[in-house]
């Protein structure tokens, strides 16, 4: 009987310096019967030419099109796409272990889970790695606690990639990526979460992704905090459709803070004007997710760097300074 098959959906713009390391990892996999879908979103390089040279003459790779809509609606494209009763997701500049499919789809069939999460690493254009994630708080999680530790990061994250997923999951609940160019991760990371009943982790790198300038997910301007922002509204959404808002209207709120919170210190890194990281950071404290999070209940769900942040927030002055100061002495978040 032959295994079953893992499909691997591969987003990709502009990447044909970087993605041959990628494509180079996806054929290696231990696995035997792995179907590879790649989705163009409306590049204008060579990233295109350089993988149907690397797959010619492959038959279990797919390489489809589309206008640029950004990484969520390409990835969704490639779902629609995808024939696997497994599904992973790796972004085109990153790279994975060989034994990935291998080792977590054997730990899918044994514990019958609905997704799984693994470790990954943030590695920089000299090769060194600047951040890794290899251990977890749990060993396994179930019901409504999945989605708890989801809302605060709390070794379920928010991003898709540092997980393999049972597509029929995903089917059965309709779970997609929403189409905003920032932030989409976040609410298909809590969707998958919330509909879970069985999740398990394993404290292992199996995952590498590339730091660098002008990728997407290190871009952090004025639109990036108006797809945060929209994403957050999607997700009250989410829980008020399947009614669940009243139950998490304070974890919703608590998420919600600390999720502005990190991108606040992020814009104190890199947003390059002044005057739009004050503007930004003026417009975010007269939201209502900002007037909730001073709530005692709130706050009280919010480790204590994010408290200082979001208090902080009122004064980008001060926060940009701080900022600049750490920068100074080499450091800036990955």
């Amino acid at each position: 009987m032959s295994p079953s098959l893992c499909s691997i959906v591969v987003p990709m713009y502009n990447v044909e310096n970087y993605i041959l390391r990628c494509l180079k990892s996806l054929s290696a996999q231990t696995f035997s019967n792995v179907e590879i879908i790649i989705v163009d979103d409306g590049s204008t390089d060579g990233s295109v030419a350089v993988c149907k040279e690397y797959f010619q003459g492959a038959d279990n790779v797919k390489i489809l099109n589309q206008q640029n809509s950004g990484q969520g609606v390409a990835r969704n494209l490639g779902m629609s796409a995808a024939s696997g009763e497994y599904l992973l997701f790796v972004d085109a500049d990153d790279w994975i272990d060989p034994d990935l499919c291998s080792d977590l789809i054997k730990r899918m069939n044994d514990e019958q889970l609905d997704f799984i999460n693994y470790g990954l690493d943030f590695v920089d254009q000299n090769e060194r790695v600047v951040h890794k994630i290899d251990s977890f708080r749990f060993t396994h999680l179930v019901g409504e606690e999945i989605f708890k530790a989801a809302m605060m990061d709390d070794a379920v994250l928010s991003s898709p990639v540092n997980k393999l997923y049972r597509r029929s999951f995903i089917n059965e609940h309709r779970i997609n990526f929403p189409p905003v160019r920032a932030c989409e991760d976040m609410y298909f990371s809590r969707a998958i979460s919330f509909f879970s009943s069985r999740t398990a982790f394993v404290p292992k790198v199996y995952y590498h992704a590339l730091v660098r300038d002008g990728s997407t997910s290190r871009s952090i301007g004025e639109a990036f905090f108006t797809s945060l922002m929209q994403t957050l509204e999607l997700e009250r959404q989410f829980l008020a459709y399947n009614g669940a808002w009243e139950k998490y209207s304070t974890l919703y709120f608590a998420h919600s803070a600390k999720q502005i919170a990190h991108a606040t210190v992020l814009a104190a890194f890199r947003m390059p004007a002044y005057s739009n990281y004050s503007r930004t950071l003026q417009a975010l404290r007269g939201s209502s997710i900002m007037k909730n999070a001073n709530r005692a209940d709130v706050r009280g769900l919010l480790g204590l760097k994010h408290r200082v942040v979001l208090t902080l927030s009122g004064s980008p002055l001060i926060l940009r300074a701080v900022a600049k100061g750490i920068g100074l002495c080499g450091y800036s978040p990955y």
